[in-house]
């Protein structure tokens, strides 16, 4: 199984995901090869995109 499907496991939950550059806490919206798509906590609409394969971790968060 690919990282990205792993990742997809958990669209519509809160998570953390860490870069080498920052790390970002909201819900997962989407997740493939390419993206990865998340809703950040406190900021309406505001969603952030990032490559998937610069992601280092991705943990659930509470």
């Amino acid at each position: 199984m690919s990282f990205s499907k792993k990742i997809a496991a958990y669209v519509g939950q809160s998570i953390q995901v860490e870069t080498a550059v920052e790390t970002f806490t909201g819900e997962l919206v989407s997740a493939d090869d390419t993206f990865t798509v998340i809703k950040r906590d406190g900021a309406e609409d505001t969603r952030v995109t990032i490559l998937t394969d610069a992601i280092s971790y991705v943990r659930k968060s509470l």
